[in-house]
């Protein structure tokens, strides 16, 4: 009857040691079980089948009416008790709901277990610390990552107040905090904090979140650390405040003081830098790398203008220049130290120079100039401060050669972050949007693939919002770490290994070209690359060139369906395709902070074809017939 007219398929035996040979081998979502059975009886049975599975609902149904039965039997771990009697039609309708019932109730149970352990792995994983504080300032729970950032066990914590995590005087900031987020409508409130642990003072962002009942309040804690960011602020306020003492004499750049103009600015700028580091001489020269020769811009001496010490930096020709140009930080010479026998001592004690500072300018991470910074008979210890100072001086000629466009960094910073912002709320907005979708279609669903598939959509939707925010920092550092040499074949190698082409041919020609590019240079390959697997529809190469007909190019080429004409410079816009994606609006803005740029020449029908062309100086490798330095 349950087959015929519930649907169920069931499977029967006619005594309990053959249903419990059966459950060995087969599985079943409910067991329906009489009391009195020869050999062993429903009780009896119920103990088997616990013993050897706790969770698989098991309804007893006989015509036992003794009440000790039921009790004996819920106890042991049925999940119902139906007694038979009555008319058999209404009796199996029963029994039928009994079933549906069952097996609802253990999917529920099920989806609560999965859930849970995904709420327990985001916990245990995520870099924050989460914690669960009382009304009385102690901590009830925090999660396992305190052991990762804070250097600190999570047991060890446990009943502890949260406010000793902090250094003394910022202890009342945390209790000021939690009565916030009480007051506070939102009831959440955030304190910056700093926390000592074995490896330092650490900074993080505290955010409570107040939890309000009849017992009292309690609190979310949320422990972010920022002490990368505050470190980056104060690196960045330092380094205004340097600004503002060359802005004080670049003022001379714009409005300058007599009509020699920028060579007038740039004298000003080198005397007083030079005055405040308390040295003899110091001059500006430029490099064309072209000739291979050095153009002295401009000079200052402490005792004339026109002291003809100036005019010997040139008489060194191609040493020390030649190795020196290329490295990334102040490069400080004493004569004192260097061998009796090397050419550059007798130069120095023959023109009076003791101690020197070369300081390469450089644009985009090459070098296209050197300022030197020289005393004569007096030794001088150069410390981290004025060595700062010459760097900054040397951006600022940097900028002096690209026509003082001194508020450069400024204007990228902002771009940045108006772009970061429209990115961020788009990506986000549309995963919180899909997150709310399926969670209103699982209210009241009872098909367990079903539920299923909607968490694994949940799962999916979270790790991309995951993946956004973990984007979200590498962009704020775009244009801040230092450009790196990135071998081409080994990086895109690497980056077919990440993207798991399986049914795509990846063809790597790049032999051992290396480019000098932000570190974000693989974002922006891997964007190229996806974009040809997302559009190129159904694609069964990616082809990965050089041409150096006119300078060097890098070309990605697919075989797939190609980008239609008047697409071609349309797909580097922001928000443009049928995505409305940024992908290669922000591969653009990352190859252009060294100066490459990207332009798509393929032929519609033929495949997608992406050239992105290399600056002069940014590029090296045996197959270019170019030393590598």
């Amino acid at each position: 009857m349950l087959e015929r007219r519930e649907g169920f398929k069931v499977t029967t035996e006619t005594s309990a040691k053959a249903a419990l040979e059966t459950f060995e081998h087969d599985n079943f979502d409910v067991i329906v079980s009489d009391y009195q059975m020869p050999n062993m009886d429903g009780i009896g049975f119920l103990e088997q089948v616990r013993a050897k599975d706790q969770d698989v609902p098991f309804i007893l149904f006989t015509g036992r009416g003794r009440e000790e039965v039921a009790i004996n039997a819920l106890n042991i771990g049925a999940d119902f008790y139906i007694k038979k009697g009555g008319d058999s039609e209404s009796l199996f309708a029963v029994l039928a709901s009994t079933i549906r019932q069952a097996v609802k109730n253990r999917n529920a149970e099920t989806a609560l277990i999965y859930n849970t352990r995904r709420f327990r792995y985001l916990i245990e994983n995520i870099s924050d610390v989460v914690a669960l504080v009382g009304d009385d300032g102690d901590i009830d729970y925090i999660g396992p990552s305190a052991t990762k950032v804070l250097s600190i066990p999570p047991g060890s914590l446990m009943g502890r107040p949260l406010s000793g995590l902090v250094i003394p005087d910022d202890k009342d900031i945390v209790l000021d905090t939690f009565r916030n987020s009480i007051d506070d409508k939102s009831g959440k409130a955030s304190c910056e904090v700093r926390v000592p642990t074995p490896k330092g003072e650490k900074c993080f962002e505290l955010i409570s979140s107040a939890l309000r009942d009849e017992g009292g309040s309690k609190f979310i804690v949320n422990l972010r650390d920022i002490t990368d960011r505050k470190a980056y602020e104060r690196s960045m306020q330092r380094r205004m405040e340097l600004e503002k003492v060359i802005n004080e004499v670049g003022i001379e750049f714009i409005n300058p003081s007599s009509a020699d103009g920028l060579e007038s600015g740039v004298g000003v700028a080198l005397g007083s830098v030079a005055q405040v580091l308390g040295v003899d001489r110091a001059q500006v020269l430029t490099i064309d790398w072209e000739s291979k020769r050095m153009e002295l811009i401009n000079s200052w001496s402490i005792r004339s203008d026109d002291d003809p010490c100036i005019k010997r930096i040139q008489y060194m020709g191609n040493r020390p220049w030649n190795g020196l140009l290329t490295l990334n930080s102040p490069i400080c010479i004493d004569r004192e130290d260097i061998e009796p026998d090397d050419p550059l001592k007798g130069f120095l004690i023959t023109h009076n120079f003791r101690t020197m500072v070369l300081l390469p300018i450089k644009r985009h991470g090459v070098v296209t100039g050197v300022t030197c910074f020289e005393t004569e008979s007096i030794p001088k210890d150069w410390e981290a401060p004025e060595l700062s100072l010459m760097s900054l001086f040397g951006e600022v000629m940097g900028n002096v050669q690209d026509r003082l466009q001194s508020n450069r960094d400024l204007e990228l910073a902002h771009h940045k972050t108006t772009l970061l912002g429209h990115v961020t709320r788009h990506d986000i907005l549309n995963q919180v949007a899909v997150i709310k979708g399926y969670l209103g279609l699982m209210t009241g669903q009872s098909d367990p693939e079903k539920v299923k598939r909607y968490i694994d959509k949940l799962t999916k939707a979270a790790n991309k919002i995951q993946r956004q925010l973990d984007f979200n920092r590498e962009y704020e550092m775009m244009g801040q770490e230092k450009p790196m040499w990135v071998d081409v074949a080994s990086m895109v190698r690497d980056l077919g290994g990440q993207l798991q082409l399986t049914n795509v041919e990846l063809r790597v020609e790049t032999s051992d070209l290396e480019i000098l590019a932000d570190p974000l240079v693989e974002k922006a390959f891997m964007n190229i690359m996806s974009n040809s697997i997302d559009h190129g529809e159904g694609i069964t190469l990616i082809r990965v060139c050089i041409e150096n007909d006119t300078g060097v190019s890098i070309v990605f080429q697919d075989d797939g369906v190609g980008i239609k004409s008047e697409e071609k410079e349309l797909i580097f816009n922001h928000g443009y395709g049928r995505n409305y994606g940024y992908g290669l609006h922000l591969v653009r803005e990352i190859l252009g902070i060294t100066g490459m740029t990207i332009k798509e020449v393929g032929q519609p029908g033929k495949g997608a074809r992406f050239t992105i062309h290399v600056p002069e100086r940014m590029y090296r490798g045996q197959c270019l017939s170019t030393p590598k330095r």
